[in-house]
């Protein structure tokens, strides 16, 4: 595996960012073009880059677990720390191809200049060491198996999530989060031009303050919004197409920045989308996203039937973790240790059926092809 960059790196590493800083000012002028599509401009911080727009129309190919070659020609890069659990990669039959940095120990195999930007500082040391030989697809991700940033459809597992990721759709269009679910995230999450007092406001107070710092010829969109938090693949060519000094730039404003880890990383969070697509909103459909990203297809009004139910789920969840910790009262008739057994048992009931049932609904969505939705 590839070292990270170490703390004693960093002085030729600042050299390195003004030597390529000015090679690229003097070709500010000059575009990347792709013959054959069609093309829109592309904000850039050392001239314009152009994108061709993405495809959806497409048919996809084989999932990720269905082919070995998809496998081989993609990449998982993990942010990680030393309190985090990764041996779940060691299901993965390909473990070269998966990428862990660990952030909070220099002395890693894999590890940051500085541990500041959350997941941001991992990625763009990923990009700048492995710009020139990155696999078709590259998937960045944090290191926890389970959790709630990953889609409640996989069980919150990271596993799932990739052996069912379709890495074809990656390849057309280019930048996908690979959590579908909207909420929290879409439609409009942050409001650049909006005043308050809460702490969304204070971030994007922040986020608009900043924003010449890290885009300083773009003109600042009134909405940033995507689907939470911070994981997403990118297709090779869409990498490429960004010139390596920009993410040099981008890291060398998380080193330097005054902003804390927190909020320094949430820059990036509200902003990846925009660094690869150039939108503020990216919030694909939901029911085309599970469908053509990961093969789990609804039909029409499947899919919200199926998100009614986790509501169901998750309210009977909750009413049930308020009885366990209610006040303790002596026992009575239908009443043990203060808890209200009739309803406790009405409510286990109920969460099993409505995740039977759930799961019943996922069995027919991935038992469907994307011809049948």
């Amino acid at each position: 595996m590839t070292r990270g960059i170490t703390k004693a790196s960093i002085p030729l590493m600042s050299i390195a960012i003004g030597i390529s800083l000015l090679l690229f000012h003097l070709f500010q002028g000059s575009q990347l073009d792709f013959p054959g599509h069609p093309v829109k401009s592309y904000p850039s911080i050392l001239g314009p880059v152009r994108f061709p727009e993405a495809s959806l129309l497409e048919e996809p190919t084989q999932l990720w677990s269905k082919s070995a070659n998809d496998a081989e020609s993609a990449a998982i890069v993990l942010a990680s720390t030393t309190k985090d659990d990764v041996t779940w990669i060691n299901s993965f039959q390909n473990s070269s191809k998966i990428f862990v940095y660990t952030a909070d120990d220099p002395d890693a195999g894999l590890s940051v200049p500085v541990n500041r930007g959350h997941e941001a500082m991992v990625y763009l040391t990923y990009i700048i060491d492995h710009y020139f030989q990155l696999p078709s697809v590259v998937v960045f991700m944090h290191a926890h198996r389970f959790t709630w940033h990953n889609p409640v459809m996989f069980g919150f597992d990271s596993f799932e999530l990739v052996q069912r990721l379709n890495l074809d759709r990656v390849r057309r269009i280019k930048y996908m989060n690979v959590r579908c679910e909207q909420d929290p995230g879409c439609p409009d999450w942050l409001h650049l031009d909006e005043e308050g007092d809460s702490l969304k406001h204070q971030e994007q107070r922040i986020i608009a303050t900043c924003w010449k710092e890290l885009f300083p010829f773009d003109e600042m969109p009134k909405r940033l919004a995507q689907p939470c938090c911070g994981q997403f693949a990118v297709a090779r060519d869409r990498l490429q197409a960004i010139p390596l000094s920009r993410f040099v730039y981008y890291r060398d404003w998380l080193l330097r920045t005054e902003l804390t880890d927190y909020f320094s990383g949430r820059m990036f969070e509200f902003s990846w989308q925009y660094i690869f697509t150039g939108k503020g909103i990216v919030c694909p459909d939901e029911r085309e996203c599970f469908c053509d990203g990961f093969g789990i297809c609804f039909a029409a009004d499947a899919l919200e039937a199926y998100k009614d139910l986790l509501r169901q789920s998750k309210e009977a969840s909750d009413e049930l973790a308020t009885i366990y910790q209610g006040p303790q009262t002596s026992q009575g008739a239908g009443n043990e240790g203060g808890l209200d057994l009739a309803r406790k048992d009405h409510l286990l009931a109920k969460v099993n059926a409505v995740k039977h049932e759930m799961q019943s609904m996922k069995d027919v969505a991935m038992s469907r092809s994307k011809d049948d939705v």
